[in-house]
């Protein structure tokens, strides 16, 4: 009976310093470094962004446009600085949806190019051979999926930061 106590005992005291510290996680303010790309969604509307100064708890929320070529231009994309009571939810970019749209891209290619193998044997033309048919699969699948990496990379993919 001893033991078993003894080892309760020591997981409760293990649990306790790690729900102690996630609790302290949650009361404690957003912190982001300048640099960082956000989606902020502000009470009047949503914006992409780069943050420009680090983004604390009594601050302001200085950042450019994203994506952007050039940060801090008058004309193209100027400094923007708005406060941080008018942000109602802020969520984060964490890569994009690259290997999701290779992955499309690649089962595209792979189907258009049985569709032109298909093509061969529907047509009166002599079917080629079967090094040629796997080289005819490979390159469309190849060249689809560089297509489906290209948009995907294009799509950004958003984590929430609970507030």
């Amino acid at each position: 009976m001893q033991p078993c106590f003894a080892i309760l005992t020591a997981l409760l005291a293990a649990a306790h310093p790690a729900q102690h510290l996630a609790a302290q996680a949650r009361l404690d303010p957003i912190r982001l470094d300048s640099g960082t790309v956000v989606r902020l969604h502000w009470n009047d509307g949503t914006e992409k962004a780069r943050l420009l100064a680090p983004l604390g708890a009594d601050s302001l929320v200085r950042y450019c446009g994203y994506p952007a070529s050039s940060c801090g231009s008058t004309r193209l994309n100027p400094v923007r600085a708005r406060p941080l009571s008018q942000l109602s939810r802020l969520e984060l970019r964490r890569g994009a949806h690259t290997g999701r749209g290779a992955l499309i891209g690649a089962g595209v290619g792979a189907v258009g190019g049985l569709l032109i193998l298909l093509s061969y044997s529907l047509s009166d033309r002599l079917a080629p051979s079967a090094s040629e048919q796997v080289l005819r699969v490979g390159f469309t699948t190849a060249v689809w999926s560089g297509l489906g990496a290209l948009v995907g990379a294009s799509l950004d993919n958003w984590e929430p930061v609970p507030r």
